[in-house]
C-alpha cells in the first residue's frame, strides 16, 4: 500500500512538473541580467545587517534602473535619467525576479556589495510605455502647460513627471497643452487635462502620481 501511495504521489509530482514547463514555454520571461556594486556609509545608529539591507535595497533600484536605460532606443540625458530613477524607485523590487550577492565588503566606514540581479525586461518595457518615456526617448514633446494650485514640493514632481512623460514646456506650442490642477475642495484632488490635435484626456484622483500616469 506504501509502495502504491509513493507511485501515485511520484506521477502527481511529473505531472506538475510537466505543466510547468509547458507554462513556462507558453509565457516566458524577457529577462536581462545586470551586475551592479554599490557603496554604502556605515549609519553609526544602525546595526551592519541593516546597513547592508539599505545596500541591497539600492542595488536592486540601480539594476532596474541600468535596465531600463537600456531598453529605451535612445540614450536620456542626466536629468531624465534621474527622474527616471526618482520614479522607479518605490516599485524597482516589482521587476525583479532574482538576485544574488556576489561579494560583501564590510568595515567601520562602508559597506560594498557587489549583486547579480534579474530584471523582468517585458514587464519593464511595458512600464516605460505606460509612462511616454519609450515614445519620447529620442525627443521630447512641446507643450504648453499649465499649473494651478500646487505647492513647492507639488511643482518639483511635475517637473520630474514632465522629464519621464517627455513634455517639454512651450508656449509656442499650440499642438498641445496640458493643464495640471489642484481642486480647492476638501478633501483636494488633482485634475489634469492633455489636448491635442485629435484627442483630449482628462484624469482625476486624489494622488498626482497616479493621476499622471494614467
Amino acid at each position: 500500500m506504501r509502495i502504491k501511495m509513493r507511485c501515485l504521489q511520484f506521477a502527481v509530482l511529473i505531472q506538475v512538473i510537466g505543466a510547468l514547463l509547458i507554462l513556462v514555454q507558453i509565457c516566458p520571461v524577457q529577462a536581462g541580467f545586470q551586475d551592479v556594486t554599490v557603496t554604502q556609509e556605515i549609519d553609526q545608529n544602525a546595526s551592519a545587517m541593516d546597513m547592508v539591507q539599505v545596500a541591497k535595497a539600492s542595488a536592486l533600484v540601480q539594476a532596474v534602473h541600468s535596465e531600463a536605460t537600456g531598453i529605451l532606443p535612445a540614450s536620456l540625458n542626466e536629468a531624465r535619467s534621474q527622474a527616471l530613477q526618482e520614479t522607479l524607485k518605490p516599485r524597482a523590487d516589482t521587476f525583479v525576479f532574482s538576485y544574488s550577492e556576489q561579494e560583501r565588503r564590510l568595515d567601520k566606514e562602508k559597506v560594498q556589495l557587489t549583486m547579480s540581479v534579474g530584471v523582468n525586461t517585458q514587464a519593464l518595457k511595458d512600464y516605460l510605455k505606460s509612462w511616454g518615456m519609450y515614445y519620447t526617448a529620442q525627443g521630447l514633446l512641446p507643450c504648453s502647460v499649465s499649473l494651478q494650485g500646487a505647492s513647492g514640493e507639488d511643482r518639483h514632481l511635475v517637473d520630474r513627471y514632465m522629464l519621464v512623460t517627455g513634455i517639454k514646456d512651450s508656449s509656442q506650442s499650440p499642438k498641445c497643452s496640458l493643464q495640471v490642477r489642484q481642486a480647492s475642495s476638501e478633501p483636494k484632488a488633482w485634475e489634469m487635462r492633455l489636448s491635442g490635435p485629435e484627442k483630449t484626456l482628462t484624469r482625476k484622483g486624489a494622488e498626482l502620481e497616479s493621476v499622471w500616469h494614467g
